[in-house]
């Protein structure tokens, strides 16, 4: 990706060689591009970058230490690509893409989130994790209301069991949250959509898409 191809970050740092792009995302907008870049022959730390797409420029990065514990968890654009929510295996950020500033930023102890979604208001957050199991339910799927930064940041709660490759986003009216992801344990692997009233955590609608196998191939958009 020629972005890459400086070599240097934002922050005047000579980056190794060695530097993968994990993950790329343009928002719906197309102004603005993020990108997950494993850095260093030995995958020692990697960077979420935010760029604007017309220019190349980079607008806004962060730099994330890595270990065998580390968990990388795709960014998400807001519906309408003003926000940009990204995790850095320690806390939830959420960035304003126009401006490049972050607007806070909310500590995950004990949270470990797979996915993550910011609503267009910039402020409602969504986050899944893998936690379904240790509730004492089986393979599914749960939306409650829930907190993190010890009760002081609400969030959307997705707990989750059996999902893999999942994806959140808000409806562009902030009303619905939808969520994707393969359930390995009754569809074998085949894509599930869930869409759930925000305000009241009921499930509107159960769909299986694709036959045995399928991907999801792009981002999810409400």
């Amino acid at each position: 990706m020629s972005i890459q191809q400086n070599l240097v970050s934002r922050s005047r740092k000579r980056l190794p060689q060695f530097t993968t792009v994990l993950y790329g995302l343009t928002n719906s907008q197309s102004f603005r591009v993020v990108t997950v870049s494993e850095i260093s022959e030995y995958a020692t730390y990697y960077l979420i970058e935010l760029w604007d797409a017309a220019s190349g420029s980079l607008l806004w990065e962060k730099e994330v230490e890595r270990t065998i514990f580390t968990k990388i968890v795709q960014p998400s654009f807001s519906e309408d690509g003003k926000y940009l929510v990204v995790y850095d295996d320690n806390w939830v950020e959420i960035v304003n893409a126009h401006s490049a500033q972050s607007t806070g930023v909310v500590p995950t102890r004990g949270c470990e989130p797979v996915a993550l979604a910011v609503a267009n208001n910039g402020k409602s957050l969504a986050v899944a994790n893998n936690t379904l199991e240790a509730k004492g339910f089986g393979p599914g799927a749960l939306f409650e209301k829930s907190f993190l930064d010890e009760g002081r940041s609400p969030i959307d709660l997705i707990s989750l069991c059996g999902f893999s490759s999942v994806q959140l986003c808000y409806a562009s009216n902030g009303s619905d949250l939808i969520m994707a992801g393969h359930f390995q344990k009754t569809y074998h692997e085949r894509v599930v959509m869930i869409f759930w009233d925000v305000k009241s955590c009921s499930t509107l609608r159960h769909v299986v898409c694709g036959s045995k196998g399928s991907r999801i191939d792009g981002p999810i958009q409400g």
